[in-house]
């Protein structure tokens, strides 16, 4: 499974470095309005939490922790990141969509809370069903996929 985790990590990883590369070189101003930096904060978040969970397994796994508490402490990490990074930013992701100038859908905006519930649903699954790791491998993928949604709307959403 570890083969797993490490490819789930370098695609975080590679997710993060793509938008830092886009923001350096996409020619735009360098001052991001309120939606942008939340779109650009949002695929740091994503990358970032998934990578510090892959890892996290890996090296549980090379402390020899057993798999099911392993599972268990990264579901409580991602619960954690859910309830102190991600829902706290929801208030700004309100605001940053209500204002005139801004190119985010209502739908967008459901569409993130939606993620959050499910995010929270898989780690949550994960806590009660420790032997098996399909909870939190759908929590890194869901992860991904959000982060791959706000770096292509950091890309083709001017603002």
């Amino acid at each position: 499974m570890n083969d797993t985790w490490f490819a789930i990590s370098e695609l975080a990883l590679g997710l993060a470095g793509f938008a830092g590369v886009s923001a350096a070189f996409s020619g735009r101003e360098r001052a991001f309005r309120p939606i942008e930096r939340i779109r650009f904060l949002s695929v740091l978040q994503t990358s970032g939490n998934t990578l510090v969970g892959t890892l996290a397994l890996v090296t549980l796994d090379a402390a020899a922790v057993s798999e099911p508490v392993a599972l268990r402490l990264v579901a409580l990490l991602g619960l954690a990141a859910v309830a102190f990074v991600y829902a706290p930013q929801m208030p700004a992701v309100y605001r940053g969509a209500a204002q005139s100038d801004s190119s985010s859908e209502p739908w967008a905006v459901r569409l993130t809370l939606a993620y959050l519930v499910a995010l929270t649903v898989f780690y949550g699954a994960q806590l009660f069903r420790a032997d098996v790791a399909w909870p939190v491998l759908g929590a890194f993928s869901l992860q991904i996929a959000f982060g791959v949604w706000m770096f292509a709307r950091f890309l083709t959403r001017p603002n």
